[in-house]
């Protein structure tokens, strides 16, 4: 059964609201948010968003992390970026898409707050950038997450300032 819905309203509604902003970003509601949002009747035709996320975006991990909370947080940051630029930009007002934008660096900060303290995870990205035997898309896939991880940082430094950590 498919439920035609307004998405929009719903998600004024919910991205709104912090108390329930990571519950429907988070693992267990997601694939259903994405769900519904491939019936939306404001945006014709129907969309393969949970089709797309499941054949096609893959997590390369180039460094092993430990943590489960910088992985939730990466693979949140993630599905709030894809929303809010794929499947919403135009549906969204700038006002409603403050909030996930606002909770990006949060989340980014996190991250790096985490993996900053974790000297086995600076070691082992400091000797695989060394590493003469990678391959090349190893080498690709480390690069990226190494820019991403200093992009990340960036952040976190404004973050801290912002708030005097």
């Amino acid at each position: 059964m498919v439920l035609d819905c307004n998405c929009r309203k719903v998600f004024e509604v919910l991205l709104n609201n912090p108390q329930i902003f990571d519950r429907i970003f988070g693992d267990e509601f997601i694939l259903d948010i994405l769900g519904s949002l491939e019936y939306d009747r404001d945006i014709p035709p129907v969309q393969n968003h949970l089709s797309f996320l499941k054949e096609h975006v893959i997590y390369k991990e180039a460094i092993t992390i430990k943590y489960p909370l910088v992985l939730s947080e990466i693979h949140q940051t993630y599905r709030i970026v894809y929303i809010k630029d794929v499947i919403l930009p135009g549906v969204l007002d700038e006002v409603t898409i403050a909030s996930p934008s606002a909770i990006i660096p949060a989340n980014n900060a996190t991250v790096v707050l985490l993996l900053k303290d974790d000297t086995s995870f600076i070691q082992e990205l400091f000797a695989r950038m060394k590493s003469p035997s990678k391959s090349d898309e190893s080498k690709r896939n480390l690069d990226k997450w190494a820019k991403n991880l200093y992009l990340a940082s960036m952040c976190y430094g404004r973050i801290c300032t912002l708030i005097h950590i």
